[in-house]
């Protein structure tokens, strides 16, 4: 039964980690996203990037 001070500790840590982690997620999605997009506006920067152009 839980106190009615809130959820055990054990509880609360899992959710703060869950959250964190969701939102790390989803900044590096969003930075991988930002790279693509930049180098796909010039067709010739990824091959300049990888040294074949």
């Amino acid at each position: 039964m839980p106190s009615p001070a809130g959820p055990p500790l054990d509880e609360s840590l899992h959710h703060i980690r869950v959250v964190t982690f969701a939102k790390d997620a989803s900044r590096l999605r969003a930075n991988i996203a930002s790279a693509l997009r930049h180098n796909a506006r010039d067709a010739r920067r990824p091959l300049a990037l990888l040294g074949l152009s």
